[in-house]
């Protein structure tokens, strides 16, 4: 009969029950070895999802709506759903209420247009502002 090893609560995989005997860790978390095939999960800077250490400079993967740039994380523009750059032309998807154009923009669908404040696409302007449909 095979033993079952309750793992240590930072753990995800491990060879033992002690906080030193993790081989994987849970998101949010990188191993930092202490032997060949063991050590401690120690946590990941507060804005990265993965990370391979304690700095936010060593992000692998961010939360939603943000991407990784340099090993940091970095917000998408607001129009993007998801991005592979800070700015509104670095779109890899938009909501359903965009479509993605080929400069990587988001163009709101039905000629509605972004308002400046929430970045959704609504039916008009709020006064004082004129719709810019270049992007």
């Amino acid at each position: 009969m095979k033993e079952i090893i309750v793992c240590h609560v930072s753990c995800s995989h491990c060879n033992g029950t002690k906080q030193n005997e993790c081989v994987e860790c849970h998101t949010g978390f990188f191993l930092s070895l202490i032997s060949a095939n063991a050590g401690f999960c120690l946590p990941c800077a507060e804005e990265c999802r993965t990370c391979t250490g304690f700095d936010s400079n060593q992000c692998t993967g961010c939360y939603e709506g943000k991407t990784t740039v340099d090993g940091t994380c970095h917000c998408c523009h607001a129009s993007c759903e998801t991005c592979h750059g800070p700015g509104s032309g670095q779109c890899d998807s938009c909501y359903a209420d965009a479509t993605k154009m080929a400069n990587g923009h988001c163009h709101c669908n039905n000629g509605k247009v972004r308002d400046p404040w929430t970045f959704g696409c609504v039916d008009r302007c709020p006064f004082g502002y004129t719709a810019n449909h270049d992007s």
